[in-house]
Formats: structure tokens, sequence, C-alpha cells
């Protein structure tokens, strides 16, 4: 099949694909060679299934899971078969094309082997997703498989929640994102194919007509008069016909997204849904997030006096001229080790801070603490540097009596993100310390892990520490950030349950959107799968719930959308977040201030302004989106992480 091999390596080219290091294997060409060779080759003469009768699903892995591997999408029948497994693979969009009994599982650690004729996927396996290899057969003895894969389990995940999210094409021109909880649902224009992000529309709530045999209608009240949209779901795929007010009849498809969402309605298994979705993540970001083998933390430079308070930012709004600082600085380094999971040397892993320790007396129960994130071409240092325009929130958090624990957040080296991005080739900030981050992975292939997920296990580290040094309060960690620094603070407030309170700032995007914005920095993309396939950053807000969040946007900040305002995308998002917090709802809190992309305290204007409207009105289900009008609250920035 000449054409699913030309496929397979234009997809190995795509901008998706993470390279593997320069002795991981072939060359792309030849690889993907070898995989279309494995599925093409069992194609023609594949023998009938011999488990075509239904067979319940069994514990484990039985199901229908949907795999991306080498930038193809790979679909596997896994059941019970006597005392074993019987697995079907095939290639999308077609059927099942060859089947084995060489299948393993090992419900202690996860593992699962599928031996194929000429391939073998070696995986590990949590809660209905996976994360592994593909090796072709023509693979070097020896060598780890060069395929990174990822995947997910429809029948668990389906069986688990009743709620849905597609990717939409309407028309050939529209991309829009449906999402469903039983029969409400939300409908939303991210993109169009003519003009990108500029075409961008408003959220409306819709209802879903029930369907019978994968049958999906729906309708959506537009401004030119109602879309009816009515469609057929097969796998992981949708298709139907879209009738518009005046025009002909058109086609529309869709993919299945965001499997893992929390969803649109409360929940009764909110803390069950967290702890499961935790595990799928960091199975499918940082391979499975183990402990570090060894921890060696270095202190290279000891009470230093706070960088000069001269020249303060004219962008702080915190009062920093009546607040001396009263800490010490001290330089760290972190090395660990990690398992390497395919049985190699440990794995290397180093990270770069600076640890502001307060002078004032000790309260009761200890200081509070901060880990606090730069963004893009930032540093640690300038997150403690009185005069920074942007990332001075270090400074200022140690001036209120804070332990703060700054760490370098980066990129890593050219060479294990060049499909992604190819800027930032020296790093961040390197004259300040925040060079390249090397990628966790052996010498000779790429990494098991999101580049993102390497941000949260250093964030981890760095939250062991703070929760372990004398006189901090380890009930009173929180997570703090500036753009990419806001979009980890999220992450690391999602994935570790010890964050009590969680400030994001510049960063509560819609993935739909930013996907197809092209001035947006690429690096919260995973290069092992799509993270809009998994969640979307309402879902990660999700797992913060019950304890503090504040997300903090600016009235005039355009840097995730072209929208007029373009805050309305966070109210979108944040709307759905609210859903997990139920009773608990005032713990989230949408800081909608006057400026751009910045960190606010709120204390200049004696409280944090937040939205009067959050969610639609009987009069203008639609307007509570682009209302800029606030209220501001009795409550500072700092009240809200000194609360209970």
């Amino acid at each position: 099949m000449p054409w699913l091999r030309t496929c397979l390596l234009l997809a190995l080219l795509a901008a998706c694909r993470e390279p593997a290091a320069p002795a991981a294997a072939a060359d792309a060409a030849s690889q993907a060679d070898a995989l279309a060779d494995t599925l093409a080759d069992t194609g023609a003469d594949a023998a009938p299934d011999p488990a075509d009768a239904a067979t319940a699903p069994g514990p484990g892995p039985a199901g229908t899971w949907h795999l991306a591997v080498a930038g193809q999408r790979l679909t596997v029948d896994i059941r019970p078969l006597g005392a074993g497994w019987r697995a079907g693979l095939g290639y999308e969009p077609g059927g099942i094309q060859q089947y084995t009994t060489d299948t393993t599982w090992d419900p202690a650690t996860g593992a699962l082997s599928i031996a194929l004729a000429d391939a073998r996927l070696a995986a590990t396996v949590a809660d209905g997703v996976l994360s592994g290899r593909w090796c072709p057969g023509n693979s070097p003895s020896g060598m780890i498989c060069p395929y990174a894969m990822t995947g997910w389990n429809q029948t668990t995940l389906d069986a688990a929640s009743p709620s849905r999210v597609y990717d939409l094409l309407l028309d050939g021109t529209w991309r829009a994102r449906l999402r469903l909880t039983g029969t409400t649902g939300t409908f939303k224009i991210d993109a169009s194919l003519t003009d990108g992000v500029a075409d961008e529309g408003l959220q409306y709530d819709i209802a879903i007509a029930p369907g019978q045999d994968g049958k999906l209608d729906f309708a959506v009240p537009m401004p030119e008069g109602t879309w009816h949209c009515a469609g057929t779901l097969q796998g992981r795929k949708l298709s139907g016909t879209l009738q518009r007010p005046g025009m002909a009849d058109a086609p529309w498809t869709g993919e299945r997204a965001e499997v893992l969402s929390y969803g649109l309605a409360p929940r009764t298994d909110r803390q069950a849904w967290q702890q499961a979705t935790r595990r799928q993540l960091q199975r499918l970001m940082m391979a499975g997030n183990p402990a570090p083998l060894t921890m060696q933390i270095t202190r290279s430079k000891t009470d230093l006096p706070p960088q000069p308070s001269v020249n303060l930012s004219k962008h702080r709004d915190d009062d920093a001229a009546s607040q001396p600082q009263a800490y010490r600085l001290s330089e760290l380094t972190f090395a660990a080790t990690l398992a390497d999971p395919w049985g190699g040397p440990p794995l290397q892993r180093t990270a770069h801070a600076w640890l502001a320790t307060p002078t004032t007396p000790q309260p009761p129960g200890g200081h509070p603490a901060v880990l606090a994130l730069n963004g893009h071409y930032g540093s640690a240092s300038n997150t403690m540097d009185p005069a920074s325009d942007d990332y001075w929130y270090g400074d200022a958090l140690a001036r209120r009596g804070y332990v703060v624990l700054a760490l370098d957040v980066g990129h890593r080296p050219l060479q294990d993100r060049s499909a992604l991005y190819t800027d930032m080739v020296t790093g961040d900030d390197a004259s300040l310390g925040n060079a390249l981050h090397p990628a966790i992975r052996r010498t000779d292939a790429d990494s098991d892990w999101e580049e993102e997920g390497e941000r949260v296990w250093d964030a981890q580290r760095a939250l062991d520490y703070l929760a372990a040094l004398p006189g901090v309060d380890a009930q009173r960690l929180s997570v703090t950030g500036l753009s990419m620094g806001g979009e980890l603070a999220t992450w690391v407030g999602a994935l570790d349950p010890r964050v009590a309170a969680t400030v994001a700032a510049g960063f509560s995007p819609d993935l739909g959107v930013l996907q197809h914005k092209p001035d947006n920095h690429p690096c919260w993309r995973w290069q092992r799968g799509d993270l809009r396939e998994y969640v979307d950053i309402s879902d990660i807000e999700a797992l913060i719930a019950p304890r503090r969040l504040v997300v903090e946007t600016g009235l005039n900040d355009a840097s995730f959308s072209m929208h007029q305002p373009p805050f309305a995308a966070d109210k979108q998002v944040l709307r759905r977040a609210r859903v997990a917090y139920g009773a608990e709802v005032a713990r989230v809190r949408h800081f909608l201030h006057d400026g751009e992309h910045a960190w606010r305290t709120g204390l200049a204007a004696k409280g944090m302004a937040t939205p009067l409207l959050e969610a639609p009105t009987q009069a203008d289900p639609l307007g509570w989106q682009s209302d800029g009008q606030t209220q501001v609250l009795g409550q500072t920035l700092l009240d809200v992480l000194s609360g209970p």
C-alpha cells in the first residue's frame, strides 16, 4: 500500500512528532516503511476474527483502544479469551486487519504486551489510558522501540462518564467544539479555515435530541438563523449533514476529544474522577510520575541579601515601598536520578531555584510558603527582582512573610522539541541561570515524557523541599505564576493535592482557539499525542476543586484570543470549571483586572475585581461572555492566599 507508506512518512515529519535522538533508530523514511508494511502486508490475508461472538468486556485492558503512534491512528480491540487475551489491530479508518493471542497483561504493574506477526506493542495501562512504544519487526535487537505511543480505551472511559466532546469541521470551513452531558450541551466555533481565529465565536448552550444507534441531533441558534446538525457516530468519528438557513445541505465531520472531561454537570464521584484523572494524566505526560531514585539538593550560595529595591516596576500594585525586604536568599540546585522503565541506566534531571527565607519572627504553625514560577524569557531570579516588569511576584510575597521558592521554568534543547518549535536555542534567560532543561530520556531514544510533565515533576520536587523545610507550614503551600508560569501553576495545583491555593495569571485559554492562533508559543502542546484529545484547561482547573483557585485575566489581554473582548474565552473556561466546585464555588475566583498580560494582587484597588456576570441569564443567554463589568471584592489576592 504505497499510499499508506506515504501518509505515514508525511505524518512523521509533521509538527507534533518528536524526533528521536540522532542515534535512536534508522531515518524517518525507513521507519515509516517499517510501520506501514506491518499493517499493509497483513490486511489482505488477515484471518477471520476467532472471537466474532460478542464477549463481555473483562477486567484490565479489555475494550476498544484508539492509539496514536508515529502520526498514525490505530484501533486495537482486546478481549479476554480463556485464561488469556486476544487482540485485534488495524489502521484507522479501516477495520481490524490482524489478530493475535500473543497478548499479556500484568495487573500488578499495568504492563501490556501485544506481539504481532511483524511488530510488538509494549505499554503501561492506567485507568483506561496507556503510553508506551511500538516496535516494528525489523528494529535492531536490544534497541528501545522507536515509536512513542499513547491511547485511550473507549469502552472503559465511556462506561465511566456520560459526557462526550467532539472536534467538528462543518461545511469544510468551520472548526467547532461540541460538548455534551446527557441532553444538554455547548457549541462554539473556534476558528475557520479561511480566517483562522479571527472567526472565533461565542459559546451557545444547546439541547441534544436523544438518538438511537449512535445517532446525534442538535440545533444551534446562530445569528443568521438556526443551524441543524444530524449525524452518526462510528468509533471515535462522527459524520452528518448540516442545514443552514438559505443554504444547501452540507457535510460535517467530527472526532472524539476531551475523553477525560469532567463534563457540564455536577458529579457525585468528583473525588474518584480526580484521582483517576490524575493517574491518567501522569501516565500520559510523565511516565507515571515516578519517585526519584536519588535527590541531591545543593545550596551553592546562602544568606544573600535581596536584590536591590530600586526602580520598582511601575506595574506593581502591591504597595512594595511600604514593605521592607525582610528576607534572605539562597541559590539551590536539584539533581535527581530516575529509573529507566526500559531497563537502562538511571535517567538524570536537574533544576535550578532561588529560596527566599523571611527574617521576621516565625508565626504559630510556621510561615506560609509559595512556589513561584516564571513565564517565557524569564527566570527564577526575575521573580525575586523588585524591578522586573512581569515576574516581580516572588519579591512581593517574600516581603509579606512568605517562604518563596522560585523555580526556573524553561524549555528543552532543540533536538528534543524541534518538531514543535525552534526558538529559545540557549534557554529563556541563561545569563540568570535559566538555561535549557535537558529532557528526561536515554541517550539512544526520544523521551517518554511530555515537556509539561517534566516541568510538573520539577515543581513537585520543589514542593517536597518546601514542605519539609523547618519553619514552614506545610498546610499552607501555594503555587503561582504568570503566562507559562500560570500554565504550570495550574497543572501543579491540579496534579498535586498538597497545594492549598493556586494562582494562575495570564493563563486560562480555550485550547480549541489556542491551537489555531499562530502567534502563540506552542510549548504547551504534547509531542506523543494531542492534549486536546484528553482534556481542556477547564478540566485541569476542575482537578483543583475544592481547593482555592484564582485565575487572573486582563480586560485587555489578547494573548490567547482575537475575539472582542478577548476575555470571553476565559469566562467560558471558568464557567465549566466552576461546575466541579459545586457548593464550594466561592473558592474559585476570576480576577478580571484592568491590565493586560500581568500578575496583580488587587491591593491598590482595595480588592480583586470579579465579573458581575459569570453565567447566562434568561434575558441574555450570550451577553455574559462579552460583559466586562466587574465588582470589587473586599478581598485581595493576599487574603485568598492566607484564607482557610
